[in-house]
């Protein structure tokens, strides 16, 4: 019995070092995978920046390995963005889980990372850095430290002055000073020594020897910033936008279509939006007002090089709906990578109108008369309704009923983003004979008008 706990109890101290052994560390930068071994430097970072490295625990196993333990010892790094721990990693799978540093005050920073029974001993040093500013042309450094060179037509260039600022009361040493990236390039020496409380200036050139967008990095001792320029291959001819009506109406269906002035020297692409403004402020969107085909706002164009028509959509023209709401439509062809010479926007108004009803009906229950309608009122101010109630004669048989069913259709309309569609059943009782009532004239009124409906008749 003794013999066969030993056994028993070596087994079980051994089958964790097994497990372990599956388990290989790697820091992540891109799609290139570092092996990480007992230790690991984040080295340099600037006195207030954070620096995150992305760490991979891969299984190369043919077993699945529980991560029970994920820790960190130590001052200014931490661990952030990884899964709930215990984690169970199948075979050929991985953890990822991000490790970041934070500069504090100038020196050096250690702390001990644990995976399971491994230890990485974690190493960093917090320097002083310089303040990086650019001047226009340039734009940055955004919070993502993106400093955007802008468009560039193909084979032309931008330079950019840059400045690195030293806000220190003694001298700042900044080493390197690199430029990387195919597109970017600069004449600046590897190295600076900045007084204190001065800057130094120097020379960033973007050239776009081709179209698209270019990226790139500058280093300035601790820190580094991303750099992205965009080539592009001279803008698209002014748009023609031939639209198949010259009045437009809501609850209607329109066809445009977009052709250009000369033939396009590139094939292009890019998309054509429509956004549409309400002319009142009961409402704040129609949905209703799109593109029918693809039921949205925004499609995509294309142009063929040496063309002039504007393919939308796969199709010759693009159909839209003007929903039921009176304001106006605007289009605009857009495309960033070639951008567009001249105005490329037109708009249409869809003007306010009376109510447009698009059936009725009047119907007969015992001693009550149902009068329903299926109509929209772009302007959302429906409300005021008058009822003449006439005999087998045709003619009125008691003076027209008026009615003001205003606050009920502003509750109504209150918030809707479907457009202005509504049915609507008004119910007349009647004391005495029903029988003696055999039609009734309907008219609608709103704030631009009102509207007479044909005669609705009794069964």
């Amino acid at each position: 019995m003794i013999a066969r706990l030993i056994l028993s109890a070596a087994f079980a101290a051994c089958a964790p070092l097994e497990l372990q052994a599956q388990i290989s560390l790697f820091a992540v930068s891109g799609a290139a995978e570092t092996p990480v071994d007992s230790v690991y430097s984040f080295g340099q970072v600037a006195r207030g920046d954070t620096k995150d490295v992305l760490f991979r625990a891969r299984n190369n196993g043919t077993s699945a390995v529980p991560v029970s333990k994920l820790a960190m010892s130590g001052i200014g790094f931490a661990i952030v963005n990884t899964a709930i721990i215990p984690f169970t990693v199948a075979p050929g799978s991985a953890l990822d889980f991000t490790m970041r540093f934070t500069g504090g005050p100038v020196g050096p920073y250690s702390a001990n990372l644990q995976v399971n029974t491994q230890i990485v001993l974690l190493l960093a040093s917090v320097v002083e850095g310089p303040t990086v500013g650019v001047a226009a042309p340039c734009i940055g450094p955004d919070s993502q430290r993106l400093i955007s060179f802008g468009r560039v037509q193909q084979g032309g260039q931008v330079t950019c002055t840059f400045t690195l600022q030293n806000p220190y009361t003694q001298a700042l040493s900044v080493s390197p000073i690199a430029v990387s990236g195919a597109a970017f390039s600069t004449a600046q020496t590897l190295a600076a020594t900045i007084p204190a409380g001065q800057a130094i200036t120097f020379l960033v050139r973007f050239t776009a020897a081709t179209m698209g967008t270019f990226n790139g990095t500058i280093t300035a001792g601790p820190r580094t910033y991303n750099l992205s320029g965009t080539g592009f291959s001279g803008p698209l001819p002014t748009p023609i936008f031939v639209l198949d009506s010259a009045t437009f109406l809501s609850g209607e269906q329109h066809t445009l279509t977009i052709r250009l002035p000369q033939a396009s020297t590139v094939d292009a692409n890019g998309a054509l939006k429509m956004v549409f403004e309400p002319a009142g402020t009961v409402i704040s969107d129609d949905a209703a007002v799109q593109f029918t085909a693809a039921g949205k706002r925004v499609i995509p164009f294309t142009v063929a090089q040496g063309a002039t028509n504007v393919v939308l959509n796969t199709q010759a023209g693009a159909i839209f709906s003007t929903g039921t709401t009176a304001g106006k439509i605007t289009f605009t062809l857009e495309s960033a990578a070639y951008g567009i010479g001249g105005f490329a926007s037109t708009s249409i108004t869809i003007a306010a109108a009376p109510m447009i009803v698009s059936s009725s009906s009047a119907t007969r229950r015992v001693n009550d008369l149902d009068i329903s309608i299926w109509a929209f009122d772009n302007t959302y101010s429906a409300g005021r309704m008058s009822f003449t109630f006439n005999d087998a004669g045709g003619n009125p048989a008691a003076p027209a009923i008026a009615a003001d069913f205003t606050a009920p259709f502003s509750t109504f309309f209150r918030g809707q983003t479907a457009g202005s569609a509504f049915l609507v059943r008004v119910t007349f009782p009647v004391t005495g004979n029903a029988q003696t009532i055999r039609s009734v004239d309907v008219m609608l009124t709103n704030s631009a008008g009102s509207v007479r409906l044909s005669r609705l008749n009794f069964p």
